[in-house]
């Protein structure tokens, strides 16, 4: 995972163990951020998984690029998708 930001890629592919990993690293550090980070990522979460049902598209604004900025950075900074399989995921961890 430390090469990512090196490579730059725009599609990933992970087994799902990996992907568990790195929602579980997210959430653990919006966990021990302040509540007024935590409210912003929640709020900013929420949006964007409506937009994603409703409109079928993402579109982060700039208090969502500012609260995703560095989980975006770690992937590369370039990621559009992030594809896995070979085993079950849950579906928390694929939103």
């Amino acid at each position: 995972m430390e090469e990512l930001p090196h490579f730059k890629p725009t599609v990933v592919a992970l087994v799902p163990r990996i992907l568990t990993r790195i929602y579980a690293n997210v959430t653990n550090e919006v966990n021990n951020l302040g509540k007024c980070i935590k409210l912003l990522y929640g709020l900013t979460l929420n949006s964007n998984l409506r937009g994603l049902e409703n409109n079928g598209y993402i579109k982060h604004g700039l208090l969502g690029n500012f609260i995703f900025k560095k989980i975006k950075n770690q992937l590369g900074g370039q990621v559009k998708f992030i594809l896995t399989g070979s085993a079950p995921v849950k579906a928390e961890v694929l939103m």
